[in-house]
């Protein structure tokens, strides 16, 4: 087994004006803490500034730190890219390196192979805001069935607690992705097994505000890609969940998401 040494969450430089990552609640805050501390040393290092992690305990909330542009970088899930460039100055810097795709997942023991099988069920999902629960929402649509006429759904926090709904029997399904899942499995048994995986859209990014000097998002945005490039930083991007590490973001790279339906935000 790889030891993985995490760089302070906090990094004090020379510098004392620092800047702030917002990272969406898609986990717990102490474990989101302990995967995106570590990318705050990494940016501030290459500023040579001090960078502290941020969070909030809900989508909810974050998104109005987002409104109020109160985060100097954030990572975010991609159906917040439109408006966060578009009405809040925030520009991209890396995506991560793969594709997103919601995946609807239930236990591995149950009676449930089809999405069909889930009418009459529950269905659990993240915020439904989130991008993964607008992609397995949208999913359910397709083969004609509808929340809260075909089947139920339950609204969770985050994906973790989406999955624990399952695990206690408060849910048949849930709506989660691939990294979510992955950090599950590498801290517990194997308990699921995945039902459908939805169509892709490009996945999660890192983006600056504005007012950060156009040398500093460089740098930011090259000590992000140069993470696959060293033994530290590949086990930062495992331990993270962000194991094929992250490529430069374009706003050509989200265009289509400005032109999906939207899928409502309550049951």
């Amino acid at each position: 087994m790889v030891a993985i040494h995490l760089a302070p969450l906090r990094v004090e430089l020379v510098h004392a004006e620092g800047y702030t990552l917002g990272v969406v609640p898609y986990l717990p805050p102490g474990r989101l803490e302990e995967r995106f501390g570590p990318y705050a040393a990494v940016i501030a290092r290459a500023l040579d500034r001090q960078v502290t992690f941020r969070t909030k305990t809900t989508y909810e909330i974050f998104k109005n730190e987002i409104v109020n542009q109160t985060y100097d970088i954030v990572f975010l899930q991609p159906f917040d890219y439109p408006e966060a460039t578009d009405k809040h100055e925030y520009l991209p810097l890396a995506r991560a390196n793969e594709p997103l795709t919601a995946l609807i997942v239930t236990r591995k023991v149950s009676a449930l192979k089809t999405l069909s099988d889930l009418k009459h069920k529950t269905l659990a999902t993240p915020p439904m805001a989130s991008a993964v629960g607008r992609l397995g929402l949208d999913a359910m649509r397709k083969i004609g069935l509808s929340a809260n006429s075909d089947f139920k759904l339950r609204l969770s926090t985050t994906h973790s607690a989406c999955m624990q709904a399952v695990l206690i029997d408060k849910a048949d399904a849930c709506i989660t992705n691939n990294v979510p899942l992955r950090v599950h499995r590498s801290t517990k048994r194997d308990l699921f097994k995945i039902l459908a995986e939805t169509e892709s859209i490009p996945h999660a990014l890192f983006m600056a505000h504005k007012r950060i000097p156009l040398r500093e998002r460089e740098l930011i945005r090259s000590a992000l890609l140069k993470l696959n490039n060293s033994p530290a930083g590949k086990n930062l991007l495992i331990h993270s969940g962000w194991k094929n590490g992250f490529v430069k973001a374009r706003d050509a790279d989200y265009a289509a998401i400005r032109y999906m339906p939207p899928i409502p935000t309550k049951p």
